[in-house]
């Protein structure tokens, strides 16, 4: 009884053993496949993603040059206008240099008034009704009327016996006619209700650190500058001017006596004058320019003459010439 138990239990035992082993014979290629087709499966998938991110990452950076390339056709095509703008500009200007005459340019509150070529300002005044003047003085240039007229204010030769050192007149000394010769600039006088005149070849005047006239240098052209300082009051009203930027030795500016008017007259003959004794004793001044400034009004007129027999013309100033 005891031996028949333990052959049976050997013999399932044994049973067991062969259906283990079959299930093992059989069943591990089923089983092998089965995970191998998961993980072609799953490499397939992951494959598919990269190559989809792959795709989206090239067409961003195509996207990315075609952007990059119309920039650039752009920027090629802005600085084509620029070379085309800078390449009209220089024509303009050489062919403003060729053909304009000295003329002016002022500047007011910042602002650019455009009268030619030459003379540059700021702080000025302009478009201005001119003023009711006293009919006591005289004036035939056409410009310059609240400055220039006659009677008025002048400097003579020493011993010139029409001036007689009476207050409307002075002789010319080194205390009222200097030529600037300091390197880097000079201050001259504009006194009270009096007057300065400077004649030259370029420069600039600043008043006051405010109100600037600049001059440019013109081949064969001379400047005739006439400034009237501000009116009589209370306390020291002289002032004095800053002169920079011009050629040492080729400036003379004179102070004249205190007055209403500069005279004419006077202003005529130094403008003549300028015409032979400003740009050589060979080759003479074609052209000039004559300026008046008056200090207090903070105003500027302008004329040209084209040549030494030329007729003086006004062209341009602060007030309206209607």
């Amino acid at each position: 009884m005891h031996t028949g138990w333990k052959i049976a239990l050997a013999l399932l035992a044994l049973a067991v053993l062969v259906v283990i082993g079959a299930a093992a014979w059989f069943g591990l290629p089923i089983l092998d496949r089965w995970v191998t087709s998961q993980l072609q499966s799953d490499v397939a998938e992951e494959n598919a993603e990269l190559r989809a991110d792959m795709a989206a990452m090239q067409a961003q950076l195509d996207a990315m040059s075609e952007d990059s390339a119309d920039e650039a056709d752009v920027d090629d095509t802005e600085m084509d206008v620029e070379d085309e703008v800078e390449s009209e500009a220089d024509v303009d200007e050489e062919s403003t240099e060729a053909i304009t005459p000295p003329s002016a340019s002022f500047k007011v509150d910042g602002e650019v008034w455009n009268v030619g070529s030459g003379l540059t300002a700021t702080n000025l005044k302009q478009g201005l009704e001119f003023p009711a003047l006293s009919s006591l003085y005289t004036n035939t240039i056409g410009f310059g009327a609240d400055v220039s007229g006659e009677p008025g204010v002048r400097t003579a030769d020493p011993g010139d016996p029409n001036c007689k050192l009476e207050e409307s007149c002075w002789h010319i000394n080194p205390d009222n006619q200097h030529d600037l010769n300091a390197l880097g600039g000079e201050a001259i006088d504009l006194n009270e209700d009096a007057f300065t005149m400077c004649a030259f070849s370029r420069g600039t005047f600043t008043f006051g650190g405010e109100t600037q006239l600049s001059f440019a240098a013109t081949p064969m052209h001379s400047w005739l500058l006439v400034m009237r300082g501000l009116d009589p009051g209370d306390g020291d009203r002289n002032t004095q001017v800053v002169v920079t930027d011009f050629d040492m030795g080729f400036m003379t500016c004179t102070n004249l006596p205190a007055g209403a008017r500069i005279s004419e007259d006077y202003v005529i003959q130094n403008f003549d004058n300028m015409f032979e004794e400003l740009c050589g004793a060979i080759d003479h001044c074609t052209s000039g320019s004559l300026v008046f400034y008056n200090h207090q009004r903070q105003t500027v007129e302008y004329g040209t003459q084209d040549s030494p027999q030329g007729e003086l013309e006004y062209v341009n100033g602060s007030y309206n010439n209607d």
